[in-house]
């Protein structure tokens, strides 16, 4: 079992993203497994709809290992607010869990410093298109 611990409790902020694909690319490795790479479009709405990452958008990478039935993702993704600030943070889902973490690893203007990370699920997938909700401390 997966679990994110105190994350829950310190939620302040949260809200939905949605990611279209835009290319992507699969190779068989060794024992059966599958690496697959690919790159998306993302959009982020935050539930406070004052908060500057509100209607962020920009582009995501990433990795996905399949090894038997269980598949373990990561990438990272930067998005652009509404004043041109950049924020860039990476995401990890791993195998068998149903929630994956994020974290901020950098940014610039009013982002330059931040430290924030949480949790985030994927509720809905078609085709080139997921979604989501996420949470965590934005502070």
């Amino acid at each position: 079992m997966f679990l994110l611990g105190p994350v829950f409790a310190a939620d302040n902020c949260s809200g939905h993203y949605v990611n279209f694909g835009q290319s992507g690319d699969a190779s068989e490795q060794p024992g059966g497994n599958t690496l697959a790479m690919f790159r998306a479009t993302t959009i982020n709405i935050t539930d406070d709809k004052n908060s500057p990452m509100n209607m962020s958008v920009g582009d995501c990478v990433g990795t996905a290992i399949t090894a038997g039935a269980k598949t373990d993702a990561s990438g990272r993704c930067t998005r652009k607010d509404k004043d041109g600030d950049l924020y860039s943070y990476e995401w990890a889902m791993p195998a068998g869990a149903d929630k994956g973490t994020w974290k901020f690893v950098s940014g610039t203007g009013k982002y330059a410093s931040a430290k924030y990370s949480g949790w985030w699920q994927q509720t809905m997938a078609e085709g080139k298109v997921a979604g989501g909700i996420w949470g965590g401390n934005c502070r």
